[in-house]
């Protein structure tokens, strides 16, 4: 997701979807600031010196001037959000001209990723105590990845977009566990 990007320099980036900041020791560009949100509170301390603030709110809550960051992160939220459409409007509006959107997407409900999930997530998931993981998911992932793919290509229409897939670079969603998807606004 970064390797394309290091060496770069950013002066504003906002991740979406930060968590607890697992995906920042990642970041192989430098930054002026760094913005992280997310719903809950973070369990980490994010006032490192290297300007990363953390605000706790719902990306469709958000209300940034446009082009306000050259740089958007997005991790593991499209699925969960109640309209995927608004928030990549808004994304669309919040990225400056040349600045790159970054996006991880599960191949949810894809082939490979239902097996891989039946195989080891599942299994994994009762052993630890949870027995209704199905069901949360069924819940959890509410937009399914065909969706996303066309409202993604449909709302970055004028823009380069880069699509990478895992484990095997064939951009078919039932042979992926995820892209990434590397968005350049023209």
């Amino acid at each position: 997701m970064e390797r394309s990007l290091q060496g770069k320099h950013f002066e504003r980036v906002l991740e979406i979807g930060a968590g607890n900041g697992e995906h920042f020791k990642f970041i192989r560009h430098t930054f002026e600031s760094y913005l992280m949100v997310d719903q809950k509170e973070p369990s980490g301390q994010w006032d490192n010196g290297r300007g990363v603030e953390f605000l706790v709110s719902d990306v469709l809550s958000c209300d940034f001037e446009p082009e306000s960051f050259d740089r958007i992160i997005m991790t593991c939220v499209l699925h969960h959000v109640s309209d995927p459409w608004l928030v990549l409007k808004r994304i669309n509006s919040w990225l400056k001209v040349d600045g790159v959107f970054t996006l991880f997407l599960p191949s949810d409900p894809g082939m490979l990723n239902r097996l891989v999930r039946a195989i080891f997530v599942t299994p994994k998931s009762r052993n630890l105590g949870f027995t209704h993981y199905e069901l949360f998911n069924a819940f959890e992932h509410k937009n399914h990845y065909w969706g996303l793919e066309k409202q993604l290509r449909s709302a970055f229409l004028n823009c380069t977009i880069k699509t990478h897939y895992y484990p095997i670079n064939i951009p078919l969603g039932n042979l992926s566990l995820f892209s990434v998807w590397n968005i350049e606004k023209n």
